[in-house]
């Protein structure tokens, strides 16, 4: 069964979770978004970055 990339923490709070593939680095990435409260979409709240060792 595919895993979803994201989970919802509370109303208008997500956090997401993949991986990348740059210039051949591979990194797992985090991030929460939130819904702005003046209705003009979601922001990013808080990312993070974790390198993929040997890849």
């Amino acid at each position: 069964m595919p895993r979803s990339p994201g989970v919802e923490l509370a109303p208008g709070v997500v956090h997401l979770t993949y991986e990348t593939t740059i210039d051949g680095r591979r990194a797992r990435r985090s991030s929460i978004w939130r819904k702005a409260a003046d209705g003009s979409g979601w922001r990013m709240y808080y990312h993070q970055a974790t390198p993929v060792p040997g890849a």
